[in-house]
């Protein structure tokens, strides 16, 4: 894979390639083989997510925007076995 088209068309590239099989209407993916991001990223300390009682989930991390890094994160979630509902 090369370095032609957008960043999410790579990514989405890469995610189909390893995660995602089977065929339409029945894809399914492999969880495993998920990959969220790829490169020198800094871990978030002390990530947490919790289950609120309205059933939203609160991400939380420490700041570490003092350490001269910038502070900026893309969050996703997702729950197995229930594809069909956003």
């Amino acid at each position: 894979m090369g370095t032609a088209g957008s960043g999410y068309n790579r990514a989405m590239g890469i995610l189909l390639k390893k995660a995602v099989s089977g065929a339409y209407p029945d894809f399914s993916i492999d969880y495993e083989k998920f990959l969220a991001s790829n490169g020198p990223l800094r871990e978030a300390i002390g990530a947490m997510a919790t289950v609120q009682p309205t059933q939203d989930i609160l991400f939380t991390w420490a700041d570490n925007s003092k350490d001269g890094t910038e502070d900026h994160g893309k969050i996703f979630a997702c729950k197995k076995g229930n594809a069909d509902k956003y």
